[in-house]
């Protein structure tokens, strides 16, 4: 079964969320474990509040890619169209 090109772009898109859901699910699962239990499990020499800065630092890192990569295809995508 050949894939069209049209669905590639499409199949991108959806892998993308559910790879970015899943990355959300794990850091909230990882903050709840360490608010819950006091103490880190990845990194256990890091206090809690450096922890969470630097996931939150990660997040918005990640958001801040995402926009990035977001301009450019819609960028790409009116340069085409033009």
């Amino acid at each position: 079964m050949a894939i069209s090109s049209k669905s590639l772009p499409i199949r991108r898109s959806r892998m993308q969320k559910a790879l970015g859901l899943m990355f959300c699910l794990s850091m909230v699962g990882l903050l709840a474990s360490i608010f819950l239990t006091g103490r880190n499990p990845l990194f256990p020499g890091m206090s809690g509040p450096l922890l969470v800065l630097f996931f939150f630092l990660a997040a918005a890192g990640s958001v801040i890619g995402l926009a990035v990569i977001r301009s450019r295809r819609a960028a790409t995508e009116i340069a085409d169209r033009g």
